[in-house]
């Protein structure tokens, strides 16, 4: 039989997908209920009420995952999180770069990350570093176009800029936003 959890975190990540939320969070809290201890469980279940913008529940789950294991790639990720909606770009910055210095599965979506929060602080060199080496994986994100327009923005690239910014929107970007910044590129 196979372990119900990892079933349940399958289904889970995607209803996600799917944009069946509360039937993700179902299945999150089922996860929660059996395996009490399940730091990861607790992260998406917190990512999910931020989707709800629930900030307060959300923070009860990220505070779980600290409490049951502080190193953990998920508490990590909770707390860069934290970091970055509370605008604390510089210590966001620094968990990423952790995360993508220790572990050994690294992936796009730390550099993007830190990227973001790189071009929050002004330091565009490096934001243009990371989003160079993920731009082959990166090709169907719609924030990473407006990430890079943003950067080239602030490199005085308005027709660069512009185009990023069409091309994030046209990727499914939300289109006020992105017309926001469109008009910031003429």
């Amino acid at each position: 039989s196979p372990d119900s959890v990892l079933v349940l975190h399958n289904r889970a990540s995607l209803l996600c997908d799917l944009g069946r939320f509360d039937e993700a969070m179902e299945d999150y809290n089922s996860i929660i209920e059996k395996q009490p201890t399940n730091v990861e469980a607790y992260y998406r279940r917190g990512l999910l009420f931020l989707e709800k913008n629930d900030r307060k529940n959300s923070e009860t789950d990220f505070k779980a995952c600290e409490k049951i294991d502080s190193g953990n790639l998920f508490t990590k990720l909770s707390r860069a999180l934290t970091f970055k909606l509370d605008d604390n770009w510089t210590e966001a910055e620094k968990i990423y770069t952790d995360i993508i210095n220790t572990e050994t599965k690294t992936n796009s979506s730390y550099y993007l990350n830190r990227a973001e929060c790189y071009v929050n602080t002004d330091r565009f060199s490096k934001a243009a570093a990371d989003l160079h080496a993920i731009g082959n994986m990166e090709k169907d994100n719609p924030y990473f176009y407006m990430l890079r327009g943003r950067l080239r923005l602030e490199q005085f690239d308005k027709f660069a800029a512009k185009a990023d910014f069409e091309k994030a929107k046209e990727l499914g970007y939300d289109t006020e936003l992105a017309n926001k910044w469109i008009e910031r590129a003429k």
